[in-house]
């Protein structure tokens, strides 16, 4: 996939609770995509708990992915796509399959 958004939101550190209303006020504004980095606390499990009240036509990704590991709970928690620091030709084979 390949993302044409001219503005990323990058949530690095929010509480869980707050990430909601950050959520829903961004997109309501127009923003296109929201990312959450990896290395937040409960990072996995802030999206997915939001990941189900992600508007049609916006997305909700994970930045900070640094290795296949974090790749694929990024996925399995309902990452819409992903942002790395780094290039890791693994991670990016597994996100283009």
């Amino acid at each position: 996939m390949e993302l044409e958004v001219p503005v990323i939101g990058i949530l690095r550190g929010v509480e869980g609770d707050f990430f909601g209303d950050i959520m829903q006020v961004s997109f309501a504004a127009g923003l296109l995509a929201m990312e959450i980095t990896m290395n937040t606390p409960d990072a996995e499990e802030i999206v997915q708990r939001y990941r189900p009240g992600v508007p049609a036509g916006r997305l909700l990704g994970m930045g900070t992915i640094r290795n296949l590991d974090e790749a694929r709970r990024a996925v399995a928690a309902g990452a819409m796509f992903l942002v790395t620091p780094n290039l890791d030709t693994v991670v990016i084979r597994m996100n283009l399959s």
